[in-house]
């Protein structure tokens, strides 16, 4: 395992990550985890962290990385996302992709609704949804 991802198991939009990132996960490098257990919380991490962004730690080291730069060191973990996680690190676009995370991240409850997926407890809404 090269990155244990601490993510809000609760929100549609990124229990739909998780999914997506342990389906294109053939080596098991990534080991996706409800962020609700304090035992799982490296130091530096706490409950108002984990409540705004995603955490992702390098298990070997308790380092670890949040937001979008989280979201690059997942996607650097798999074959054919290390292009995209290349992309997201370089100055300018990182700073673009964090922008766009903390918007996305502000309003995922909203955003999983809109989409038909869980949010915050709820069962999804009832009919396809788009990204079935």
């Amino acid at each position: 395992m090269s990155r244990r991802v601490l993510y809000d198991a609760s929100c549609g939009i990124c229990e739909r990550f998780a999914r997506l990132m342990l389906h294109a996960d053939r080596a098991r490098r990534l080991e996706f985890l409800p962020n609700d257990d304090p035992s799982l919380w490296p130091p530096g991490v706490d409950a108002t962290l984990v409540e705004r962004t995603i955490v992702v730690i390098d298990p070997r080291t308790g380092i670890f990385t949040t937001r979008a730069r989280g979201i690059a060191d997942v996607l650097a973990a798999l074959p054919l996302g290390r292009p995209l996680a290349l992309a997201l690190r370089l100055p300018g676009l990182s700073l673009l992709a964090g922008a766009v995370y903390d918007v996305v991240s502000r309003h995922r409850r909203s955003i999983s609704r809109r989409l038909g997926l869980a949010a915050c407890g709820l069962p999804p809404r009832t009919g396809a949804s788009p990204l079935a």
